[in-house]
């Protein structure tokens, strides 16, 4: 970009502002508490299992620590809270679970991201309270929003959205706040 952009510090990755370690996960999640600062954390140079292992203490530390309100989001949330986990992601699940279902009370807030909610675990997609979905051309995927879209959704509704995912253009997409905003619309990005 051509502007200054926005004030993240960005942790790890090739473009970060400060190198991470597997091992880290505990110190950065004490300094965003601390600090209240944006940041990115960017684990894109670690193998899966130093992966698992900052997020498990990141988001233990996150969830134990935490009192006020702070807001979390989760790219490729499908790696953290896999439909069916490897004895080696138990824990990782066991505590993104936590964040998600119960984190509310310790003030943390939640966006999950997937290109695959049929592989997210379905402890963690049944608390979705807005639902923004995109294209999604995989019949698993349409299948595992289904279930929360007729719990929301009059008939009509229901057809219309599933109906039209695997169609959607690039950039167009449903934003669904059944209960906090009251709203379904379709938009363009």
């Amino acid at each position: 970009g051509k502007a200054a952009g926005l004030p993240f510090a960005i942790l790890g990755g090739p473009h970060g502002d400060v190198p991470l370690e597997a091992t880290s996960g505990r110190v950065i999640a004490k300094f965003v508490i601390d600090n209240r600062v944006p940041v990115v954390v960017d684990l894109s140079a670690f193998r899966k299992a130093p992966m698992r292992r900052f997020v498990t203490d990141f988001l233990d530390e996150l969830y134990h620590r935490n009192t006020e309100p702070l807001h979390l989001v989760v790219d490729e949330a499908d790696l953290f809270a896999p439909q069916r986990p490897g004895r080696d992601g138990l824990a990782l699940l066991g505590v993104m679970e936590d964040v998600v279902r119960r984190g509310r009370a310790k003030g943390l807030g939640c966006t999950l991201i997937s290109q695959r909610p049929a592989v997210l675990h379905k402890d963690v997609l049944t608390q979705v309270s807005v639902l923004i979905a995109l294209r999604l051309s995989g019949p698993q995927d349409r299948e595992a929003i289904k279930a929360w879209i007729e719990s929301h959704a009059s008939d009509s509704e229901r057809r219309e959205v599933l109906d039209s995912l695997p169609g959607l253009a690039t950039g167009d997409g449903w934003f669904w706040s059944p209960s906090f905003m009251g709203v379904l619309t379709r938009f363009r990005a």
